[in-house]
């Protein structure tokens, strides 16, 4: 009787206050948009953040930008990855749809996480000229994709941690502050 309860007390204990493994600290965290087009929308209409004079201005996004994330956008919300990913990519080889590229790379940055290959979206975020635009939801979807990384190769653990930090001190957003300190509370050693 007393090993039993013994047995649930750590079980209750390890399960709510012990250390998490990578896999489940990405999944207890990862969220994201449901909406590539709603998503799109929200960075539209954020306030535009302070850009360093001395580097030259990105040029004007055209509206066939837009076009492309709507059409994307469908089968994203139905989880047809694959498909969303394809429309997106069309985007990259195109010279005239330059100021569109860092959309399709944040977003199929972002399709490399749904699918469990956060290499790619290392990869893609890599690419994006616009950092601005996407703020600190750049650096916390990448953090993500290190912690993703950890949970399939435990030698990349220490990258995870690092990510979350950078992520925790480069955030405003005090309820992702305290996420990234959640997740390094959690994370193993």
């Amino acid at each position: 009787m007393v090993a039993g309860l013994l047995l649930l007390g750590y079980f209750i204990y390890t399960k709510y206050f012990g250390s998490k493994t990578a896999g489940d600290v990405y999944q207890n965290h990862f969220d994201p948009p449901a909406s590539i087009w709603e998503d799109a929308e929200r960075k539209n209409h954020a306030t535009p953040v302070a850009t360093d004079d001395s580097l030259p201005p990105l040029p004007e996004r055209p509206a066939v930008c837009d076009d492309i994330l709507q059409r994307a956008d469908e089968p994203y919300k139905q989880k047809q990855y694959r498909e969303a990913a394809l429309i997106l990519a069309e985007v990259l080889d195109q010279e005239d749809l330059m100021p569109c590229q860092s959309d399709a790379c944040y977003y199929l940055g972002l399709i490399g996480l749904q699918i469990e290959e956060p290499r790619m979206t290392i990869q893609f975020f890599a690419k994006i000229d616009d950092i601005e635009r996407y703020g600190e939801d750049l650096y916390w979807f990448q953090a993500l994709a290190y912690v993703k990384m950890a949970a399939q190769n435990e030698i990349s653990s220490e990258l995870a941690r690092r990510a979350l930090e950078r992520a925790k001190e480069d955030s405003t957003i005090p309820e992702r502050r305290a996420k990234a300190d959640e997740m390094l509370g959690q994370l193993t050693k």
